[in-house]
C-alpha cells in the first residue's frame, strides 16, 4: 500500500532513523531511571523501615515524607531548570510521532501523487534541529547539578550516547542550514519560471512582440 511504501521510504532516510532511535532510547530510559533508581530503590528503603513491628504513626509519617522527598530529590523535578528542559524533550518526541502520521497522510492522500504537501522539509529540519539542541543542553545543564545529576547522567549516558551531541547537534545546524540554502535556491528558480515552464523574461519578450 501506499501508506507501507511510505514507512519503508522512511526507514532508509539517515536523519529520520536516527532521530526516531535518538528519541526512544532518551524515553525508554529516563522510563527506567525513574522507576527503577528513583522509585524501586527508595520505596525498599521504606518497606524497611515500616516492616519494624515496633514503629508507631509519627515514624510511619516521617518515613513516607522521606520517601517522597528523596524521589522528588533523585529525580530532578524539584530542579526547574532540568524539569523545563525535560519536559521540552518529551513534548518534541510527540511532535515527531505528529510529523510521521502527518507524513502517512500525505503519501495516501488522493493528491499524493500530484504534488500534495502536508509536511514542510523546513518543519522536520526544524524538529531535528530543536531536538539535538535540547537534548545538548539538558545533558550540560544536569552535569552542574552536585550529586544528584550523576545517577541520571549514568543511566541516560550509560554508552556515551548523550554525551555527544554536542557536536552532532553542531553538524545537524550546519547540514540544517545547507539544505536551507539549497531549497532557497530552487524556489527562486522555480520562480523565474512562469507556470507553463517559459522563463519570465522570455514571457515579457513575447508580450512585447
Amino acid at each position: 500500500s501506499a501508506s507501507s511504501s511510505h514507512t519503508h521510504a522512511l526507514s532508509f532516510n539517515r536523519q529520520w532513523c536516527w532521530m526516531r532511535s535518538a528519541m526512544h532510547f532518551f524515553v525508554s530510559n529516563l522510563v527506567y531511571f525513574y522507576q527503577v533508581d528513583v522509585v524501586d530503590a527508595h520505596f525498599a528503603e521504606l518497606g524497611e523501615k515500616l516492616a519494624d513491628p515496633a514503629i508507631d504513626f509519627g515514624a510511619v509519617a516521617r518515613a513516607c515524607r522521606s520517601f517522597l522527598a528523596a524521589v522528588v530529590r533523585g529525580s530532578l523535578v524539584d530542579n526547574t531548570v532540568i524539569s523545563d528542559a525535560i519536559d521540552s524533550i518529551l513534548h518534541l518526541c510527540i511532535r515527531f510521532l505528529c510529523l510521521c502520521k502527518l507524513l502517512l497522510v500525505e503519501d495516501s492522500a488522493p493528491g499524493a501523487g500530484a504534488g500534495l504537501v502536508v509536511v514542510p522539509p523546513e518543519e522536520f529540519d526544524a524538529l531535528y534541529s530543536e531536538f539535538t539542541t535540547q537534548l545538548a543542553y539538558l545533558v550540560h545543564m544536569v552535569r552542574r547539578v552536585e550529586g544528584g545529576g550523576q545517577g541520571f547522567l549514568f543511566r541516560l549516558d550509560f554508552n556515551g550516547f548523550l554525551s555527544g551531541l554536542q557536536l552532532h547537534a553542531a553538524q545537524g545546524t550546519q547540514r540544517s542550514n545547507s539544505r536551507a540554502v539549497g531549497r532557497a535556491q530552487e524556489r527562486m528558480q522555480q520562480k523565474a519560471r512562469s507556470p507553463s515552464g517559459v522563463s519570465v523574461s522570455a514571457s515579457v519578450s513575447t508580450a512585447r512582440r
